[in-house]
């Protein structure tokens, strides 16, 4: 939540109501910016779990 508010309040983005800010906008560029790529951010996934093997009867 901290990075949302610190990229907010850089961009100065505030809600209409209150003037709180707004870190569902800021929220939304992150992921966006990491979807795409932009910005030196990427995603990374860790690999799935290898399943165990179930008993076979």
């Amino acid at each position: 939540m901290a990075l949302c508010e610190a990229l907010a309040d850089r961009h100065n983005w505030r809600s209409r109501r209150g003037g709180r800010l707004d870190v569902y906008r800021a929220a939304n560029l992150i992921l966006r910016s990491a979807l795409a790529g932009r910005n030196g951010l990427s995603v990374a996934f860790l690999p799935p779990a290898p399943e165990q093997e179930q008993q076979q009867q």
